[in-house]
């Protein structure tokens, strides 16, 4: 989340670049991923305005990927991610996990295409619910856009359970 703590910045620039010296050397593909806002009400709030960034506007569950990506791109002159990866997790209220599944990855193809990254996205992690129907509901939202959406190219859940504080 660069933006949010200054010794992300730090820890980014000072590492990635060594970072991404070692693992292409040793012939994989490095990887980094990111954080997406999955707050219900960021998710769909279609009349926010970034000051800063326009490409965010209407776009705001992009809101830490898109200054991420900046970041490697402008201030460090690092490379764009293949594939974006980032972990999701979804924080709904009224709407359905499939709707806000499918605006937040609208939300990557729309707003991050402007700083030329890849139109490849991962979900590198998300929650896995100790409630079947809930569970199945969040990962089937996510199942039918890994299938019929050309963008999504990975889809990995925990499957550590979360466990209450019964006391």
């Amino acid at each position: 989340m660069i933006g949010g703590k200054a010794s992300q910045d730090w820890f980014l620039s000072t590492h990635h670049p060594r970072f991404l010296q070692i693992v292409t050397n040793a012939t994989f593909t490095p990887a980094v991923y990111f954080v997406v806002d999955g707050l219900e009400e960021h998710v769909l709030q279609t009349d926010y305005i970034d000051a800063q960034f326009p490409a965010l506007n209407g776009h705001r569950s992009m809101y830490w990927v898109y200054r991420s990506l900046n970041f490697l791109k402008k201030n460090q002159n690092l490379p764009l991610p293949l594939r974006i990866d980032f972990s999701c997790y979804i924080d709904r209220d009224k709407a359905t996990y499939a709707n806000l599944t499918k605006h937040i990855l609208n939300d990557a193809s729309a707003s991050l295409s402007v700083l030329g990254a890849s139109d490849l996205c991962g979900v590198a992690e998300t929650y896995y619910f100790i409630d079947d129907t809930q569970r199945k509901k969040y990962g089937q939202a996510f199942t039918l856009e890994a299938l019929f959406n050309p963008h999504v190219n990975r889809l990995s859940f925990w499957t550590t359970l979360m466990l209450e504080n019964k006391e």
